[in-house]
């Protein structure tokens, strides 16, 4: 989705501006801008061609970015290509804004959370500290609290899903994660309606935002 997919990656930057949006690409088709991820090795040694695989594992390309890095942030913001922003992320996160990892939705591990059933799957070393979010996308984390996230990583391609993985990594690195109350329009069904400023999705036509 390329038009998509830039319109809006711009739509961060028009709202925020001077933040660095950096663009990862998994196609085999050429997109510029952006970091094509499509040969990269940890991440075709994950997926294998495998699309199951590579959406439980969405996850990766993000480590994967962040250990090749060219730039330093101070805090990190994941976002997807259906992912919708309107308005100043600081405001939107207000006084979550400097927290280690903040995600719209936080789960406890109970029956009542679809991916409660992977805990079986993590190390165990690891199931005492399991946590999930929902929607990955919309998820912010400081530097200090994803380089922590980045050393243990090891665990992508498990059999369980990123949004208990990742949240379940910065618990056990000794981060607390909270959830954002302004994050109304970060959900995954149904669409959201835009009727104010912040991160809505999942955004998935290009045509008029409302």
């Amino acid at each position: 989705f390329p038009y998509t997919t830039l319109f809006r990656s711009e739509s961060f930057s028009s709202s925020n501006p001077g933040i660095e949006v950096i663009m990862l690409n998994t196609s085999p088709q050429d997109f510029q801008p952006g970091h094509s991820m499509y040969s990269n090795p940890f991440w075709r040694s994950i997926i294998r061609d495998d699309n199951h695989k590579a959406w439980i594992n969405a996850d990766a390309l993000y480590y994967e970015y962040y250990r090749n890095r060219t730039i330093n942030c101070k805090r990190w913001l994941l976002a997807e290509w259906d992912v919708f922003c309107n308005g100043n992320l600081a405001t939107f996160f207000g006084p979550l804004w400097d927290r280690p990892f903040v995600s719209s939705c936080v789960h406890e591990i109970n029956d009542a959370w679809y991916w409660s059933k992977d805990v079986v799957n993590l190390p165990k070393k690891a199931r005492k500290c399991a946590i999930g979010i929902t929607p990955l996308a919309g998820t912010l984390i400081s530097d200090e609290c994803m380089e922590r996230i980045v050393l243990e990583s090891s665990w992508v391609g498990y059999s369980l899903f990123c949004e208990l993985r990742i949240p379940t990594l910065a618990r056990m690195a000794g981060f607390e994660i909270f959830s954002n109350p302004n994050a109304k329009g970060l959900r995954w069904k149904p669409r959201p309606q835009v009727d104010g400023p912040g991160l809505w999705h999942p955004m998935k036509n290009t045509g008029k935002i409302g």
